[in-house]
């Protein structure tokens, strides 16, 4: 039987804070530490039905836990503090992207390539087919994003 998958993307300071707090608050409901490894509270919970927690996270193969979850922002430092936080170790690398600069006044240039640059636009678009490929069936994609993000994101689409 397939899972059913649920992909977060998290863009911009707005949307990895955001998503900093939430994935704290999926790992306390699904008992997953914040290193990506399984804990039980209580071992009479184990059965088939208690596997939904794949609908946000996939296995390594190490078996840890990693979040089905994309970060995005255009300024290093915002995603630097994250990988330097507690949730560094329960992240996956690919899945956070950002570019070199600061591309906070871009909101009012045309959208699509001109972005930040076209490889900053493609390496998003790539790591998001990426993140795609280790669901099983896509049944939803939820997204976290500033406003000024929005439009990036329709661009996505294409």
């Amino acid at each position: 039987m397939s899972k059913l998958s649920v992909i977060s993307v998290h863009t911009g300071q707005c949307g990895v804070q955001t998503g900093k707090s939430v994935w704290e608050l999926y790992c306390l409901e699904h008992d997953i530490a914040l290193d990506g490894s399984r804990y039980v509270l209580d071992p009479d919970t184990l059965g088939t039905n208690y596997d939904n927690f794949q609908t946000f996270y996939y296995e390594t193969a190490n078996g840890n836990y990693v979040p089905k979850a994309l970060f995005v922002d255009s300024e290093p430092s915002v995603m630097d503090s994250l990988r330097q936080s507690h949730m560094g170790e329960l992240l996956h690398e690919n899945w956070m992207v950002n570019h070199n600069q600061d591309c906070r006044n871009s909101m009012g240039l045309a959208w699509g390539e001109q972005f930040c640059g076209k490889e900053f636009h493609d390496l998003v678009k790539s790591q998001a087919r990426k993140l795609r490929e280790v669901c099983d069936s896509l049944s939803g994609t939820m997204y976290y994003l500033s406003v000024n993000y929005y439009h990036f994101f329709l661009c996505l689409k294409s």
